[in-house]
């Protein structure tokens, strides 16, 4: 029987659980299908700004090379495999599906303006070898289909958003099963070329850290049991959540929910079977509540697009922006006077 390849492209989706387009492949009809899995560093990422800053830091190069290296683990222990290269992404991933002869390439879409025109130039690289792209939406604890509103009628305020959602009120759907086995890769003979040690300069810890954070789904999913379940610390969330430095105060959930290393809605199951098994209060409330900020501002990049961006802001507003170093150091060193402001910047440094 003749098998099919689908390739999928890993971008900010670096997990096996909560992944439509792993299940889709997975369940795809109607012949049996072979999955390429594939990750892309791309040279713009690791390139400087126009201000000479490296766009990807060491830390967060260390932690996506990480969490990279743990996705090819896992996907190795269901029977796949991970093929990892670098290069232009729209240039890369045509190039092996036609290869593979995939008849489909699946990806995560994303919503500001650099990740969007690499999906347009992918597409219409994809057309041209006769093989077609589908995207899926998996960032977000709700999906966009669900919101009952219009992009362009968004509400631009937080509250009026969080007050429409919960007036509905909206469901979240259902996680996507953790696939327990994979069918194997297609063979590929094409040489793919990878990411220069450049990119991943080495690190130090600092003793001063607060915990460290370990890229990939395992260590994800770890925290996500250390911190709700085995701490039990998800019920005075709202109490401590400000306090920062400690390493329980709040859910540090972020730099593996931006990586896509912990699914949104693999998080509100949790949530919600904590308050069936323990306690339904303010703070279980508020870790969803946290949730629904970060779609918001994933609904506002999608509504306004580069606008985000502006140094005039959504509204068009001329701001009186002046230069002024010793005020600008002042902000380096935490000593603004601001508490939050400096207790911010004081845990950074």
């Amino acid at each position: 029987m003749t098998h099919q390849s689908i390739l999928i492209w890993f971008r900010n989706d670096l997990r096996l659980h909560d992944h439509e387009g792993l299940s889709r492949a997975l369940h795809s009809a109607p012949a049996p299908v072979k999955i390429a899995a594939v990750y892309c560093y791309d040279p713009r990422q690791f390139a400087l700004t126009q201000w000479g800053f490296p766009k990807t830091g060491a830390v967060r190069a260390s932690f996506l090379k990480a969490a990279v290296d743990n996705l090819a683990t896992n996907l190795r222990a269901l029977g796949n495999r991970l093929w990892v290269t670098a290069g232009l992404p729209e240039v890369i991933i045509p190039q092996i599906a036609s290869q593979i002869q995939a008849r489909t390439v699946y990806f995560q879409r994303e919503v500001t303006q650099e990740e969007i025109r690499v999906e347009q130039q992918l597409i219409q690289a994809l057309l041209r070898h006769g093989i077609e792209a589908q995207g899926f939406w998996g960032t977000t604890l709700y999906h966009p289909d669900d919101l009952g509103m219009a992009l362009q009628d968004l509400p631009d305020l937080f509250t009026h958003f969080r007050q429409q959602v919960e007036r509905q009120p909206i469901s979240v759907r259902p996680p996507f099963p953790t696939p327990q086995c994979l069918p194997p890769s297609p063979s590929l003979e094409l040489t793919l070329p990878t990411p220069t040690v450049d990119w991943f300069p080495a690190i130090k810890t600092d003793p001063r850290g607060v915990m460290s954070f370990q890229g990939g789904e395992t260590a994800g999913l770890t925290r996500l049991q250390d911190y709700i379940w085995q701490n039990d610390r998800l019920k005075i969330y709202k109490e401590t959540r400000n306090g920062m430095l400690g390493a329980d105060y709040s859910s540090k959930f972020s730099p593996w929910l931006a990586l896509g290393c912990l699914s949104p809605r693999l998080i509100y199951r949790e949530v919600k079977r904590y308050e069936t098994e323990r306690v339904s209060n303010e703070s279980t409330y508020w870790l969803i509540f946290e949730l629904l900020w970060r779609d918001f501002f994933r609904f506002v990049a999608q509504k306004y697009g580069d606008r985000l961006f502006y140094a005039s802001g959504l509204r068009g507003v001329t701001v009186a922006w002046q230069w002024d170093q010793a005020l600008f150091q002042c902000w380096q060193a935490g000593t603004t006077g601001y508490p939050l402001v400096d207790a911010n910047l004081r845990e950074l440094a």
